[in-house]
């Protein structure tokens, strides 16, 4: 049996604890040669900025006239061949101008004719002038009528009064007291409305009754005048007309073409059975809202009312007509051609509409 001694000497320990950690003392052995050889060895070399200037001798600042100044350049002679003189622009004389002043003077004249004198004109040529004349101004009314048929607010005066409206209806009274301004009214009212839609009314009154209304609104040019004259003896719309036609410049007007189409005549031609006109009365010249409702039912978007508001007004129907008109957006302009007030009903009609009120008899 091998007996194994145990070293005690301290270099026998040594190497034992070195033999045990064999694998850290080959890396250390390795490490230190490799430390050995490539220490010496500057990997990197860091650059060195260069300082951003250099104080001279003298100091930070050097005085301008203590420099040298450069030298010149020596001077080179060049052959006339060579050398260069840049040309200066060409100065021309001014021209003489072309046109002078007295070239600015007309040598031109027009002989003046004077105006022919109208007083050896025949009555034949004065019939043709004046008919000329109303025809241009029937094609100036029809020209106004297409434009408003196109559509757009038009702004007109009548009687002093702005009336703006795209389409103008309008309400005249065809009683005895309005019969003689009702040429000059349409006349008027042409100026800045030609396609105006008119509707005579004989009488001014707003009154309700019961039933159907006996009013109907026609056309002015389909009635015959034979049917006019039928009902001339009673107390009845012809019987204003017959009266109103009388009047030359009603008739005229009643005639143009421009009105073919644009007049209306509210009708009324009911009699009693005994000819009495007392219980037909009223129903004639009191219902005046049935020329309102047909301007309503055409579109309107303003009515112009000419009378002498002389008549009875019942204030239910005048708040009728006040809303409806403010519902459709129709202003009210009324015109007492009498020259007097107004009926408070009528004129609370207009200025809730927005609407104009003018008391003024024309000339």
């Amino acid at each position: 049996m091998r007996t194994r001694t145990v070293p005690n000497d301290a270099f026998q320990r040594i190497r034992t604890r070195l033999f045990a950690s064999r694998f850290f003392t080959a890396s250390l052995v390795l490490h230190s040669i490799f430390v050995a050889v490539a220490g010496g060895t500057v990997l990197f070399r860091r650059a060195m900025d260069p300082p951003d200037f250099e104080a001279g001798a003298e100091g930070l600042l050097v005085e301008a006239h203590d420099k040298a100044e450069p030298p010149a350049p020596p001077a080179v002679d060049q052959p006339k061949e060579l050398q260069f003189t840049p040309a200066g622009p060409a100065l021309m004389p001014p021209r003489k101008l072309l046109i002078t002043a007295s070239q600015y003077v007309p040598t031109w004249s027009v002989a003046v004719v004077p105006n022919p004198g109208l007083l050896g004109m025949s009555d034949t040529m004065r019939s043709a002038m004046a008919s000329m004349s109303e025809r241009l101004s029937q094609s100036n009314r029809a020209a106004a009528g297409v434009i408003g048929r196109l559509g757009g607010i038009r702004t007109g005066m009548i009687f002093g009064r702005k009336i703006e409206a795209a389409r103008l209806g309008v309400i005249l009274d065809v009683s005895g007291s309005a019969q003689p301004f009702l040429a000059g009214a349409v006349d008027e009212i042409h100026k800045g409305f030609a396609d105006a839609t008119l509707i005579l009314y004989p009488g001014c009154g707003l009154v309700a009754f019961d039933g159907k209304c006996e009013h109907t609104i026609r056309k002015y040019s389909t009635i015959p005048a034979k049917e006019i004259d039928a009902g001339a003896g009673y107390f009845t719309t012809p019987a204003y007309l017959v009266k109103a036609l009388r009047i030359g410049e009603f008739a005229a007007m009643t005639r143009r073409t421009t009105v073919k189409d644009t007049l209306f005549v509210s009708w009324y031609a009911e009699k009693a059975p005994d000819g009495s006109s007392i219980s037909i009365g009223p129903k004639l010249m009191f219902q005046t809202q049935v020329a309102f409702d047909d301007l309503l039912k055409r579109g309107v978007d303003a009515i112009y009312w000419f009378a002498d508001f002389d008549d009875a007004v019942d204030p239910r129907v005048a708040d009728r007509l006040s809303a409806e008109l403010l519902n459709k957006h129709v202003r009210l302009h009324v015109h007492n051609f009498a020259g007097q007030e107004i009926n408070p009903e009528v004129a609370a009609m207009a200025a809730k509409t927005g609407g104009t009120v003018n008391i003024d008899k024309p000339k």
